[in-house]
This record gives structure tokens, C-alpha cells and sequence, in this order.
């Protein structure tokens, strides 16, 4: 029940709640008015007041049974993500353990607990690396995975449609494209320390234009998937719907820090290549190819808008 834009009586448990997600998603239920239990798999030191704190290591097994009590929604964030420097080997099973397994039976737990709603944050990568030109991933889109990353997290989804149809729990998928905002792990944050250290970086012809999307968007949607009636048993793909480019995302960074751009041409056609060598052509499609999401699903069924725009968010992600 929502009284004047504050929940009233309503816990919401959160997975992977000290990560860089989980801390924005927790900071937005605390500043509504829920009660929140946050589940960590190790201890942590600044957990924020009020909240109820659950150590727990999802990958093995664990009775749920007292802790789902008087939980009315799951947020699950916990998840193994693909790390840069990882072994290229990393078998699709040590994601499927995590990513799949461990988060079917979490699930099917607080289903038969009487959780009223499981959301669950996928990754676009489900629908593919890159769109074609002129083209956006929407929910109809075709799923296309390639990295076992991407499969473990479809094949999760695929589970979840299934226990919603088994029982009352709505389930609620989102896809999100790369997390920006400040100290974001992962690629971001590379690009950043890249720019900082005046790397000269070969991406001035890289415009293509790919979605992304600031963390305070994403944790303002989560919320509204929460909240909302009509978002239960529903997919959506959200962005900031402000597309830019590699290049682009490398100037703005680069001025936010008060330094010239070290942009230099280099065609795609030869950086493919030096990619491969490297063992790394996954970012071929990831740094160098178009990919757009078309956010109005979320739009339309919702009634939302990121209340942020990338030229915002890349302002207070990256700061002198």
C-alpha cells in the first residue's frame, strides 16, 4: 500500500544488497518509506540503518523459511558476473551454478513462502551484443545469448516464467544495458582509469550509438516495478533513451575530468583485428557496434521516464 508516495507495511528483501546496484536499489526503498532485509554473502560494515541484515551464501543450501517472513517483494541482484581478467575456459556451469540453479531455488523457496513478487535483474546481453543499424532491442526482440554469462541469466528467466505459472508469485524481468555512475565496477570504471592516466585511446570513429544507463535510473525503475501494479509478470529493456557513442561517452569523461580527449582514428576495420589477437573480440561487439533499446514498454505500461539524463548522470559518475 502506497500513501502519499511512502509504502506503508510492506518489506522488501533485497539480494546482493551491498553491491553497486544493491546499495542505490536499498537507498531508494529506505527514502520511500519500506522496511528492508538485505541479503549479503559476506559481512558489511556500512550497512545502513534500519536495515535488516542476512548473511547468507546463496550457492548453498539455505532454509529461507524465517527470514521470507512478512516479505511482500524480492529484489534479486546477486548474480556472478563476468569479470575482464577472468579465464576465457570459465565453463557455462560456474554460471549456471550461481546465475541459474541457486537462483531457481532461491525462488521456488519464496514462492511456496507466499512472496507476492520475485524481480529479477537479467542483462540485455540475453537479446544479443548489438542491434543492426536503424534497429532497437525491445521486449519482442528475439533472444540471441552468446556469452555464458548471458545464457545463465536467460536460462534463469526462462525458469522464473515457469515457477510463475506454477504459483501466485508474480515474477518481473528487467534487462538492463551497461550500469554507469560513480565507482561502477566492470568496464566504466576501466574506460575511466583509461582516461585518467591519458591512455591515447583508438575510438575517435567509434559512433556508433549504444544504450546505457545511470545507476539512479536504473534503482528508480526498480522501484517503480515494486510499486506498480501492472509491472508483475512482465519483461522490460531500459536504458537512459539517450544513445551516445563510444567516442562521445570518452569526451565527456575526459571533460568532466578537466582533461583533453586522447582520441585518435583508427578504422574498425583494423582495431577488429588487434581485438582477436588479444583475445578479446567480444568487445568488438561491445565497444564498437550499435546497440539501442527502445524503452517504451516501460513507458507506456508504467508511466515511466528516467527522471535522469545521460549528460546528468555522466556528470556526477565522473567527477575532477
Amino acid at each position: 500500500m502506497i500513501v502519499n508516495g511512502t509504502s506503508i507495511g510492506q518489506c522488501v528483501l533485497v539480494t546482493g544488497a551491498n553491491g553497486f546496484v544493491g546499495s542505490y536499489v536499498i537507498d531508494s526503498l529506505l527514502k520511500t518509506g519500506y522496511t528492508v532485509k538485505a541479503v549479503v554473502r559476506n559481512s558489511w560494515s556500512n550497512i545502513p540503518q534500519g536495515v535488516e541484515l542476512i548473511v547468507a551464501d546463496l550457492s548453498l543450501p539455505v532454509d529461507w523459511s524465517n527470514t521470507l517472513q512478512g516479505v511482500t517483494t524480492i529484489i534479486h541482484l546477486a548474480a556472478r558476473v563476468h569479470q575482464m581478467n577472468e579465464s576465457p575456459q570459465m565453463t557455462l556451469e560456474e554460471y549456471r551454478n550461481i546465475n541459474t540453479g541457486a537462483t531457481l531455488k532461491f525462488a521456488e523457496q519464496a514462492a511456496k513462502a507466499g512472496i507476492k513478487r520475485f524481480i529479477y535483474l537479467s542483462t540485455v546481453a540475453v537479446n544479443g551484443a548489438f542491434t543492426g543499424p536503424g534497429e532497437c532491442f525491445t521486449e519482442q526482440s528475439e533472444s540471441k545469448p552468446k556469452s555464458s554469462y548471458a545464457i545463465s541469466k536467460y536460462e534463469s528467466e526462462l525458469g522464473l516464467q515457469k515457477l510463475a505459472l506454477l504459483y501466485p508469485m508474480e515474477v518481473t524481468i528487467i534487462r538492463p544495458p551497461m550500469v554507469y555512475g560513480e565507482n561502477a565496477p566492470g568496464n566504466f570504471s576501466r574506460l575511466v582509469s583509461f582516461v585518467k592516466a591519458g591512455i591515447p585511446l583508438p575510438f575517435r570513429l567509434a559512433k556508433n550509438p549504444r544504450s546505457f544507463i545511470f545507476i539512479k535510473n536504473l534503482a528508480s525503475f526498480i522501484l517503480a516495478c515494486v510499486e506498480h501494479p501492472a509491472a508483475g509478470n512482465e519483461l522490460f529493456l531500459v536504458s537512459d533513451d539517450d544513445d551516445i557513442s563510444l567516442c562521445i561517452l570518452i569526451c565527456q569523461i575526459s571533460k568532466n575530468l578537466e582533461l583533453r580527449p586522447r582520441v585518435f582514428s583508427l578504422s574498425v576495420s583494423l582495431l577488429e583485428p588487434v581485438f582477436i589477437v588479444f583475445g578479446r573480440r567480444a568487445l568488438v561487439n561491445q565497444l564498437l557496434k550499435p546497440m539501442r533499446i527502445n524503452i517504451s514498454k516501460a513507458r507506456s505500461l508504467l508511466g515511466w521516464d528516467p527522471p535522469y539524463s545521460s549528460f546528468f548522470g555522466l556528470s556526477n559518475s565522473v567527477k575532477k
